[in-house]
């Protein structure tokens, strides 16, 4: 499993909110290709969330969807990303991707390992 975070964006989430979503998704997803994955989930919000603003200039809380020239290829909402859809679909998704992430390489330890913790606590070593 890729220890980065652009892992986290392999997979799209459907249905986009509009036409810009997607563009945003493979741009965040090239942004993050050598960053490694935070050790906690709020490392991890706060990183989405910033990257959000580098990449739109708009905090991921505005009220109104917001228009990207560069995104704008075809359609009526071409260009237009939905801060919505993010806060309240892209975001989480990607959220629980990482939570699944982070909880199975958790399980993935050597049994020794897992032995040694497992004796450490029950003599308090």
């Amino acid at each position: 499993m890729e220890r980065n975070i652009s892992a986290l964006f392999n997979d799209e989430p459907k249905p986009w909110g509009l036409r810009g979503d997607p563009h945003l998704w493979d741009e965040m997803r090239l942004e993050s290709k050598n960053v490694e994955l935070p050790n906690n989930e709020l490392l991890m919000k706060e990183y989405l969330y910033k990257l959000f603003y580098r990449l739109t200039g708009y905090e991921i809380t505005s009220k109104d969807d917001i228009f990207i020239e560069r995104y704008d290829h075809y359609g009526m909402s071409g260009g237009y990303v939905s801060v919505e859809w993010w806060e309240k679909k892209g975001i989480p998704f990607i959220l629980e991707r990482y939570k699944k992430i982070l909880f199975a390489n958790k399980d993935k330890e050597e049994p020794m390992e897992k032995f040694r913790k497992r004796e450490k606590k029950k003599w308090k070593i």
